[in-house]
């Protein structure tokens, strides 16, 4: 039995962090060890919050990103974001 995060769906970007770009039809374990404190899906990305730092999968802000990591000062709590946007409240 696994308790973590589930994806599918549409993978050409990368956005369901799955180490590869093809479509996934049924709901497939992410292999993600971090505590993860929120998740946030756009059109071609999935931001994944931890402890102090966001997890960038896809394409986001018109960039094509296979895994990027930004770190933060302040403990990340929640996270939003659009086509175009990202917006990260801290504490």
């Amino acid at each position: 039995e696994y308790d973590g995060v589930f994806a599918f769906g549409g993978n050409y970007g990368g956005q369901l962090a799955l180490d590869h770009h093809d479509n996934v039809n049924i709901p497939t374990a992410v292999d993600f060890p971090h505590d993860i404190t929120d998740i946030c899906c756009a059109v071609e990305s999935t931001i994944i919050c931890e402890r102090d730092r966001i997890h960038i999968f896809g394409v986001h802000c018109e960039l094509r990103i296979p895994h990027r990591i930004i770190k933060f000062k302040y403990d990340v709590i929640s996270v939003a974001c659009g086509i175009s946007h990202t917006v990260v409240n801290t504490k």
